[in-house]
């Protein structure tokens, strides 16, 4: 009987013998077993093969070191902190037809989004919940350590007394598996993400169900949020911005280990016994009640040698300076890998003086820019946007005409996080001087201290109002106060010493 169509299989000739191949290199340094193998390859490859191949290893050394190396740690840290911070606020922008600003829709659509922050965690209940900003937190440590974030927009279990039915659930890049994913017509997989074969957008992710063997759950791309930096065209999983610095962190670590150990080594005590009874001599300094040895040397290394044996022990050349310059120069690699100043990084202000830190933090500002904005599209705006919908069709939010035109009312501001001047007055100063000039506004020198223009003029209005019911002038008040920064003792001195109020007013001037 003929074997069904469907299973049927056509006798292919037979290949020729082919050459062995010797072993493929690993492509990224990061991913090479030790210093004498995989040096680099530069062959122009498959992008997704390449990250595919590397990535696991590459995922699984970062991770070890941002728990055992100190500046990896604190790096990650940075990288959270100036994106995330206490988290990237939302300034609702609904405007009527005649671009007024939509007041009462504004604070409906910013309470609806407190009330949803604060139930958008679904690993736990109310004890173990945690707020969005911290999600967003750990979305962006994903990124970091793991280069990229994987989460889920999925039903509550338990959707009763909720603001909205739905929230946020996080998985690991490990759970992305090719394994019982069956992708729609027209797709293909690669490690747990169905694309497009026409277009490679990216159309699901498959999540490997924790409950069954070879078995996985597809996440439609509308109800993902997955996030990376897309450095080639195609690309569709990401790789840390950590794997350049591994290699050299790894070096600088194992050196730190060595110097610690010769620290320890150098500060204990060592005693060489040598007898004709080593035997004897041992057994008449334990006891026979515990067995314990009776030698009180605190903080010593005993050696009990046989008769004709001897010890002697190398004195071996410390780094020294050597050293110092050498773990600097690793550290500033690790800050010019992941864009974090080597100061920041590592906590060092020496030497330092006002205009050095002000252009490495003018520096830092360009280059957190677009990592806060990649940030903010990958993760705060799918929500949102999402938020806004669900609002709408369960009744949380009267917005007439959404389904319209709902871009009317997905109009925001995202404020993440700012910067801290440097010298609070020079800076101020020079921000009055170029608000004066018309080349700046106040809302863009708020906005860059990652503070709500908005917010900020309604505690203004509400200090005044304080101060009038308790008979105080707070005008009369701040016209005491000098403003000169010769006067003021809390200012940067210039790199020459104290300068004169009208020597820093000039800086100021040109810091804008």
């Amino acid at each position: 009987m003929a074997a069904p169509r469907a299973f049927a299989r056509k006798r292919r000739p037979a290949r020729p013998a082919q050459p062995i191949q010797p072993v493929q290199r690993q492509r990224y340094a990061a991913a090479q077993l030790d210093h004498l193998t995989g040096d680099w390859v530069p062959l122009v490859g498959d992008v997704n093969e390449l990250i595919a191949g590397a990535a696991p290893r590459v995922r699984g050394r970062v991770a070890q070191l941002v728990r055992d190396f100190p500046p990896f740690h604190r790096a990650v840290n940075n990288l959270v902190g100036y994106t995330v911070g206490t988290g990237v606020h939302l300034q609702s922008q609904v405007r009527d037809d005649d671009g007024k600003p939509l007041h009462r829709a504004r604070k409906a659509i910013e309470d609806a989004w407190k009330f949803f922050m604060d139930e958008a965690d679904l690993s736990g209940g109310p004890a173990f919940r945690q707020h969005f900003h911290e999600l967003a937190g750990l979305a962006k440590r994903q990124d970091v350590e793991a280069g990229e974030f994987i989460a889920a927009i999925m039903r509550h279990p338990d959707p009763r007394n909720r603001f909205l039915p739905f929230g946020l659930a996080f998985f690991e890049s490990e759970r992305l598996t090719d394994l019982g994913a069956r992708e729609r017509s027209g797709n293909k997989l690669h490690h747990g993400v169905e694309y497009s074969a026409l277009t490679g957008a990216i159309e699901a992710l498959h999540i490997a169900d924790a409950e069954r063997f070879n078995a996985s759950v597809r996440i439609p791309a509308e109800d993902a949020l997955f996030g990376f930096l897309r450095f080639r065209p195609g690309q569709l999983r990401g790789m840390t911005p950590f794997a350049p610095a591994v290699l050299l962190t790894r070096a600088l670590g194992e050196a730190i280990g060595a110097e610690v150990d010769a620290f320890q080594l150098a500060s204990k005590w060592l005693a060489i016994v040598t007898t004709q009874d080593p035997k004897s001599f041992q057994a008449s300094r334990v006891t026979e009640k515990d067995g314990k040895r009776i030698e009180q040397l605190e903080n010593a290394i005993i050696e009990y040698l046989r008769p004709g044996e001897s010890i002697e022990l190398k004195n071996n050349q410390r780094g020294g300076e050597a050293f110092q310059s050498f773990s600097g120069f690793i550290l500033r690699m690790v800050s010019i890998t992941i864009d974090v100043p080597y100061e920041i990084l590592t906590m060092d202000y020496r030497g330092l003086n006002y205009s050095t830190m002000r252009v490495g933090r003018n520096d830092f500002s360009d280059q957190i820019a677009p990592v806060q904005r990649r940030h903010v599209l990958q993760f705060y705006d799918r929500v949102f946007r999402r938020f806004l919908d669900e609002s709408v069709l369960r009744g949380r939010l009267d917005l007439p005409g959404y389904w319209r035109n709902p871009w009317r009312y997905r109009e925001c501001l995202w404020i993440p996080p700012g910067m801290k001047p440097i010298d609070p007055l020079r800076e101020t100063k020079a921000a009055v001087d170029a608000m004066g000039a018309y080349i700046a506004s106040p809302q863009e020198f708020i906005l860059a201290r990652g503070q709500d223009p908005e917010r900020v003029l309604d505690d203004i209005a509400e200090w005044r109002r304080m101060c009038e019911e308790r008979g105080l002038d707070w005008q009369q008040a701040l016209s005491g106060v000098s403003t000169a920064l010769a006067s003021n003792p809390a200012a940067v001195n210039g790199e020459d010493g104290e300068e004169g109020e009208e020597g820093d007013e000039e800086e100021g001037r040109m810091m804008q």
